[in-house]
């Protein structure tokens, strides 16, 4: 009898996790295919398990990789599944799917990919053309920690407006990623020197000077 009720507890809630899935998934859950250094990926990783707090590590990968299969969604939808109450009740049950489906390579590459620099280059390889003039394939290791500071804020880690708040991000993930490769050798001075110069570039720092 309680063996039956528990196995009837775990159907009803196995089916309601299928139903909210199913209800709040975009079309497109596949994981990107695009490819980047695994410099790219490793700083990423380091730099998002680094800010993390309570949430362990694995989970919070998981948990941006639901933020941007969300972003899939066709607006109205995001609007419905973005509700006050449902809002992260839905990024938890998507987070624990994408960790179940994909491996951490494919989270850190779509985070990579999905991602939009600067508010308008969406994925790594776009952005670091437009920020250094060249493929992310030709970066050095400090300028990749560039871009991946640019991830956790487009505008307060905007290279071109806040070059040291920027260097200080991009050091910390540079320090945490030593710990994982303790052999590392880089040049922090390369963070900024070919850095594309934008004519086209307004600064809040500057209109207040």
């Amino acid at each position: 009898m309680i063996l039956g009720l528990i196995l009837l507890v775990v159907v009803a809630g196995a089916g309601y996790v299928s139903y909210r899935l199913y209800s709040i998934l975009p079309e497109n859950t596949a994981p990107s295919q695009a490819e980047y250094p695994q410099a790219a990926l490793d700083l990423l990783k380091v730099s998002i398990v680094e800010d993390d707090i309570v949430i362990p590590g694995w989970l919070q990968l998981c948990y941006s990789a639901a933020r941007k299969l969300f972003y899939r969604l066709p607006y109205e939808k995001y609007r419905q599944v973005s509700r006050l109450g449902e809002w992260h009740q839905n990024w938890i049950f998507v987070a624990l799917w994408v960790g179940s489906n994909w491996s951490q390579h494919e989270i850190l590459t779509t985070l990579l990919h999905e991602q939009r620099y600067d508010h308008k280059w969406k994925g790594l390889e776009l952005a670091s053309q437009q920020f250094f003039g060249v493929s992310v394939y030709e970066l050095s290791i400090p300028e990749i920690a560039v871009l991946i500071a640019n991830i956790q804020s487009n505008s307060a880690y905007d290279p071109w407006c806040y070059r040291d708040k920027v260097q200080q991000k991009a050091s910390k993930i540079l320090i945490a990623y030593q710990k994982v490769v303790p052999n590392l050798v880089f040049d922090s001075n390369q963070m900024f020197s070919r850095l594309r110069l934008r004519e086209d570039k307004f600064c809040e720092t500057e209109a207040r000077e």
